[in-house]
């Protein structure tokens, strides 16, 4: 992709298919070898149910993330374990979007998926950028929690988004695609500043600079824009290696915008550690979303349940896979789903203790 910048707009937002879906996959195949060759390294369960005989499962496409993305690896890893308990290895993983799983997952076109709190609730609303709502998606599990990273140049002297919103009113933002939280994200973030949208800070004459995965960081090193404005995990290899290269910080957020958004029951307040980034001298205040496992509500409520199981009986594999998993409680994972739990991870939870009564979830 060159570095032409795209105009910012949720009019194509889930419908912009996945480029290159060959050359995605075979990515995600070579992902896949070091996790294969780590599942002999089980980690030790913390709550087990009998292992099966193997069960006769239909397939089961997995929408993930972008191709760079922590998504990808982390669906690759829940893949290979859950395949332990088909025949046949019918869980097979591609890549995808916060938003355009949701809709691929709704139509059918794929049964399991990531997305988030944020999306979830707007989707069963039909609220914007959702035209209607979306019927047909159910819960698995609650997983980790991404965070909001606005990343600027170092040599500047604000230390937070309000500072730059004061001080530098006409800055160049870069965000990735609309199938991605991170968009939607920073409009929230910015109206909580009382803004209108984004845009009021744009520089004139310009466009919100959009592209996925490396195109997009790339863009950023190449100062193409001046604000990179993106929703990771923590850590994240590719923030990692752009911070140890492009002398760069990340900004926190104030307080009260803290506080603002954190009372949405999809947002979270977020602590990046001092240290977790080259150059990262203290402590990062901003907000995250918590990763949520969809499934489409025909999904054998037999599939889901092993699905479940493979989730909830590797967290010690996954935290080798991601270190964002280590942040992941076991209790926690039945709750804040936001939509309807599915009936087969319900079984798995209520077997296992997890849940006990419907105002545990």
């Amino acid at each position: 992709m060159d570095c032409s910048q795209k105009k910012f707009s949720f009019s194509n937002r889930w419908h912009n298919k996945c480029i290159f879906r060959i050359l995605a996959m075979g990515y995600i195949l070579l992902l896949m070898l070091p996790i294969l060759v780590g599942c002999s390294k089980q980690g030790v369960s913390v709550i087990t149910t009998p292992e099966p005989e193997s069960v006769k499962a239909a397939p089961m496409r997995f929408v993930s993330g972008g191709i760079n993305g922590s998504w990808v690896r982390i669906a690759a890893a829940i893949a290979s374990k859950a395949n332990g308990y088909f025949e046949d290895y019918p869980v097979t993983v591609s890549t995808g979007g916060a938003i355009s799983n949701l809709y691929l997952i709704q139509k059918g076109e794929a049964e399991i998926g990531f997305s988030q709190g944020i999306f979830l609730s707007k989707a069963r609303a039909g609220e914007a950028p959702f035209e209607s709502p979306l019927d047909h998606i159910t819960g698995i599990a609650s997983l980790d929690t991404t965070a909001l990273y606005i990343i600027a140049d170092d040599k500047i002297p604000e230390n937070t988004l309000g500072e730059l919103i004061r001080n530098d009113p006409s800055i160049r933002l870069g965000t990735l695609p609309n199938i991605d939280a991170s968009g939607l994200m920073m409009e929230i973030v910015f109206q909580a500043y009382g803004l209108s949208h984004s845009e009021a800070i744009q520089e004139p004459g310009t466009d919100i600079y959009i592209a996925d995965g490396s195109s997009l960081f790339k863009a950023y090193q190449d100062h193409y824009f001046d604000v990179l404005v993106i929703d990771e995990a923590i850590p994240d290899p590719a923030i990692q290696e752009l911070m140890k290269n492009n002398g760069s910080k990340i900004l926190s957020l104030e307080p009260d915008v803290l506080a603002s958004l954190s009372h949405r029951n999809d947002w979270v307040q977020v602590t990046i550690p001092a240290g977790t980034y080259p150059g990262q001298t203290e402590e990062v205040q901003t907000v995250g979303l918590k990763t949520i496992l969809i499934a489409h509500d025909d999904m054998p409520e037999e599939s889901v349940y092993y699905l479940t199981k493979a989730i909830c009986e590797n967290k010690a594999f996954f935290e080798t896979i991601h270190d964002s998993y280590k942040s992941v409680h076991i209790d926690d994972i039945p709750k804040h789903l936001l939509v309807p739990l599915h009936p087969g991870a319900e079984r798995y939870y209520r077997e296992t203790g997890l849940i006990r009564d419907r105002e545990a979830l």
